[in-house]
């Protein structure tokens, strides 16, 4: 229209077409700054899809960078919190609440107002405070377990514990269990072994060994076995006062 008017001035139809024009441009301009400014607030708002729509109001004609930047960053925003919000969902549907908590909190941070996440949060934090106690009883019957020499009781209990929430504590505490349990069961194999050949003195080290052993490893006291050291012990030293006496007779009747 300009090069037209350029070559011919006098075009009062061209005139009025150019400021048609004018105005047109114009008005697309003052929408896309009000498109602008709306989805800045918006996203100051966390209205992510809000601002979305806001600014693909806007013509393709007055597009600048400003303009861009927002639709890149608004875009980018909303496709976090929808993947964030679908995440929880497959962990909600599957019952994988373990270490769904942060994510959650994530997803707040991001969007506030957003009620079913709020209440959500509150139910995941008295779950995890529910399980918590629910697994340091399991921890505390599975301790009394061991002092008692309940072994396999204790790893059993310690079983009941879901994967998700098994911990460094639990699984060492299970380990020992097996291994005391073991320990045990080896000893006294051995020593009814030995007592019935009467070897005293290897029933009374392998024993001595073991109550030392789970003494220090675990300040456990086993009173069966520290009875069957004692019995071991008497027998140990009345077949010493037999030989003894058995020899002096010898020597006498010599």
């Amino acid at each position: 229209v300009d090069q037209l008017l350029t070559l011919k001035p006098d075009r009062p139809e061209v005139l009025k077409l150019k400021e048609q024009l004018e105005k047109r441009d114009a008005d697309l301009l003052e929408a896309r700054d009000a498109a602008i400014s709306k989805a800045t607030q918006q996203l100051g708002e966390q209205q992510y899809a809000e601002a979305v729509a806001t600014l693909n109001t806007a013509s393709e004609e007055v597009s600048n960078e400003q303009l861009e930047e927002l639709k890149i960053n608004a875009r980018d925003l909303l496709k976090q919190l929808n993947g964030l919000r679908e995440t929880i969902h497959t962990a909600v549907s599957g019952n994988q609440l373990k270490g769904l908590l942060p994510v959650v909190l994530e997803c707040l941070i991001l969007k506030a107002d957003q009620d079913d996440l709020v209440k959500l949060k509150q139910d995941l934090i008295d779950h995890e405070a529910k399980m918590d106690a629910r697994n340091q009883q399991i921890i505390s019957q599975a301790q009394t377990h061991i002092q008692q020499l309940q072994f396999d009781e204790a790893v059993q209990i310690l079983g009941t514990i879901a994967q998700e929430y098994q911990t460094s504590t639990t699984t060492e505490l299970s380990q020992q269990a097996q291994q005391l349990s073991e320990q045990r069961q080896g000893v006294l194999s051995a020593v009814s072994v030995d007592l019935s050949k009467k070897r005293y003195r290897a029933t009374i080290k392998k024993i001595s060994n073991y109550l030392g052993e789970i003494d220090f490893a675990a300040q456990i006291q086993d009173p069966e076995l520290q009875q069957m050291l004692d019995e071991a012990k008497g027998k140990a030293s009345a077949s010493f006062r037999k030989k003894k006496l058995a020899a002096f007779v010898i020597a006498a009747v010599c």
